[in-house]
């Protein structure tokens, strides 16, 4: 073999080399690409039911403290009705006294 033909076995082989090394690079990055986009599907995909767990408890802990409120103001509701009805008392007899003094 000459060494002409030896240089031209040697470009030929290197040109082969190249080409798988290049075929293996993008398999490679095409085999990352699809990693990384099954990695950021379950992160999001963690993410949304994170927020949703989150949108339950926030309503939930809402409607609890809104309970706590329409109960507190129930109780005060029912304190200012048993004042009012102490005073329609007085109120009656007062009515009651300033006719019958006519």
């Amino acid at each position: 073999m000459s060494i002409l033909e030896a240089i031209t076995a040697a470009e030929r082989e290197a040109g082969e080399l190249l080409k798988q090394a290049q075929n293996d690079a993008r398999e490679i990055v095409m085999a990352a690409e699809e990693e990384a986009k099954r990695k950021a599907e379950t992160l999001i995909a963690e993410a949304k039911e994170k927020a949703g767990r989150t949108v339950e408890e926030a309503g939930a802990e809402s409607q609890k403290a809104a309970d706590g409120l329409l109960f507190e103001q129930a109780k005060a509701d029912e304190s200012a009705m048993e004042k009012a009805r102490a005073n329609l008392e007085k109120a009656a007899s007062h009515i009651v006294e300033r006719i019958e003094k006519q």
